[in-house]
């Protein structure tokens, strides 16, 4: 998936003659810390809701916050994975996306991601989280697979993450069924370390807790 399909295009965007009280207002409307100023198509950069409730002097125009300006953005053709890493680099909770001339086409936001999250980690499809440890050299997705089918079940999406200095994988099974007992008897018999399961109820409260965590940050970020 690429930035080009989880921009939004619909937030208003604003011009270096617009004044701080329409920014303001448009933040408070649309729930965001970062806008966007556009000059003929062209991103000029972000201004912050900070650097505007800190300026002397409220009432002025966004081109007269130009030093306070941040310029970070994206290209439309940069994967989404790409895009997370520079937004975990640089600390933003919302990035523009342009185009190679420097075309600006919309903002990627917190919403956009959470969506998107939700997509590829199949939250919305019932059934139940399994998390086994096992050793980088006996990884195989295949032979997980193959036990997980073998219980008359699938899985729905996998993510895969290590530790520094460590031989172990950590792998999370989103699987399409609620009654995880037989499968983590199965993993045991293969000699796989089961560190975690969760049932579709103990899933809900697990992403609830994720989800306030994450706004939670994004509120950090956004103060």
């Amino acid at each position: 998936m690429l930035a080009s399909e989880i921009v939004n295009a619909h937030i208003p965007i604003l011009k270096p003659t617009d004044s701080t009280a329409r920014a303001l207002a448009i933040m408070q409307d649309y729930k965001i810390s970062h806008l966007a100023v556009v000059s003929k198509n062209k991103l000029q950069g972000l201004i912050s809701e900070e650097a505007i409730l800190t300026s002397v002097k409220l009432n002025q125009k966004i081109a007269d916050y130009q030093l306070a300006f941040s310029h970070p953005s994206v290209l439309s053709t940069q994967h989404v994975y790409e895009v997370i890493g520079i937004m975990s680099d640089l600390g933003i909770a919302i990035v523009p996306v342009v185009d190679a001339a420097n075309n600006y086409l919309g903002l990627i936001t917190p919403a956009v991601f959470l969506s998107f999250f939700s997509e590829i980690a199949s939250l919305s499809n019932p059934g139940g989280i399994i998390v086994l440890e096992v050793g980088q050299r006996d990884y195989s997705l295949v032979e997980i697979a193959k036990i997980v089918e073998s219980n008359d079940a699938n899985i729905l999406s996998s993510y895969i993450s290590s530790k520094p200095d460590s031989v172990k994988l950590e792998i999370t099974l989103k699987i399409d069924k609620t009654e995880l007992s037989s499968i983590i008897l199965s993993f045991e018999r293969y000699n796989y370390r089961v560190v975690q399961s969760f049932n579709q109820h103990k899933l809900f409260e697990d992403s609830m807790d994720r989800f306030n965590s994450l706004m939670n940050y994004l509120n950090i970020v956004k103060n």
